[in-house]
């Protein structure tokens, strides 16, 4: 090597000492991996919007439950056991009558039909 090329490394590693640099590149390595490693703030921020989630989840079903299970005790009640067993199955007594009445046709397209009364009548 040349004396000048000499002079110029020999005053950068007076300059520069590696022992810092190896601390700042480890540090910087660390830190990457504290923001992005498997454990680290992007999947905690991650798992904590899960858990609010799942918080939300268990509210909705621990009420679907509460009302299930009041719906249970009421299904011990005879009178309201045939209500249900009536509205669902469609069971009648017998003797009883059932009417039936058509569905009326709605047609697409066409407006609802307008009921009159004496006050707009004249309108």
């Amino acid at each position: 090597m040349t004396k000048w090329l000499r002079h110029i490394l020999g005053s950068w590693r007076e300059w520069i000492n590696p022992i810092p640099l190896a601390a700042l590149a480890l540090s910087l390595i660390f830190g990457w991996y504290i923001v992005f490693g498997d454990q680290g703030l992007v999947r905690l921020r991650q798992l904590r919007h899960t858990e609010g989630e799942l918080r939300q989840r268990e509210l909705a079903l621990s009420s679907r439950l509460q009302t299930l299970a009041q719906e249970k005790v009421r299904l011990d009640d005879p009178d309201y056991l045939e209500l249900i067993i009536r509205r669902e199955l469609g069971y009648v007594r017998s003797g009883e009558l059932i009417y039936q009445f058509p569905e009326p046709e709605v047609r697409v397209g066409t407006p609802p039909a307008t009921i009159t009364t004496p006050r707009t009548a004249g309108k």
